[in-house]
């Protein structure tokens, strides 16, 4: 079982505290909200601190052993930031079955509110924690193309997800839907061809009588020849 971390280690050996963190995703993070805070900051940071100094590298520096060291300690600082984030949003409260009177989440939220963290950083921390899957996939594929992981990066790649499963749910919807309905459609497209049947033979008579135009036999041959069409691509289909 790994060994919470304490702020007085943090403070005399960052760099390991920080491999620390990567190594063991977070889990070596202190229980106290107001420590894995100050973590955080401090992460987050040194993360934006490296990136800026990369931002500034020259181009032709790209690929040389000083931009490289510094993409890897970006991307390892980054990363403690990360999992320094899904740690606070561990340990911030939620509302039981979304129960905001409960004396529990009361007492837990006040405490909260006493280390006066921004609501923008609560939920962000809580989606963060209820994605973890997300924020490792990020994390190895910001390191394979060679960048440093940010949170901006995992919270639109959960917006992504949540976006593609409710438009995923709507096909599902839409396909049941049309299935309830085929029962329906097949009814109602025999109703059509009982009724067709019947002018049919009203204008078998009226033929018989010579009351079509040479105009209008044209026009029948015409859409006799579409509805041949599509009657035989039903009847392949079916």
């Amino acid at each position: 079982m790994t060994d919470l971390m304490t702020t007085e280690k943090f403070t005399k050996n960052q760099e390991q505290f920080m491999l620390e963190i990567v190594n063991t995703k977070g889990d070596n993070l202190p229980a106290k909200i107001e420590d894995v805070l100050s973590i955080f900051e401090f992460t987050d940071f040194k993360a934006k601190a490296w990136k800026l100094m990369m931002g500034k590298m020259s181009k032709l520096e790209e690929n040389t052993e000083a931009y490289n060291s510094a993409l890897r300690s970006g991307q390892k600082w980054g990363i403690a930031a990360l999992y320094a984030q899904k740690r606070m949003g561990e340990i911030i409260p939620t509302a039981p079955n979304g129960d905001r009177k409960s004396s529990d989440y009361i007492e837990k939220s006040e405490a909260i509110k006493k280390i006066n963290i921004p609501a923008k950083v609560r939920f962000e921390s809580r989606a963060i924690a209820n994605n973890p899957e997300i924020l490792d996939r990020v994390i190895k594929n910001s390191e394979e193309r060679g960048e440093i992981p940010t949170k901006t990066a995992v919270l639109n790649t959960i917006r992504v997800e949540k976006y593609r499963k409710k438009e995923a749910k709507k096909i599902i919807k839409h396909n049941d839907r049309v299935v309830k309905e085929v029962p329906k459609l097949v009814k109602d497209y025999f109703n059509a061809v009982t009724r067709y049947k019947e002018e049919l033979k009203m204008a078998l008579e009226g033929a018989k009588r010579e009351l079509f135009s040479p105009e209008s036999i044209n026009i029948i041959s015409k859409k006799h020849e579409e509805l041949r069409s599509m009657m035989d691509n039903l009847e392949g289909l079916i």
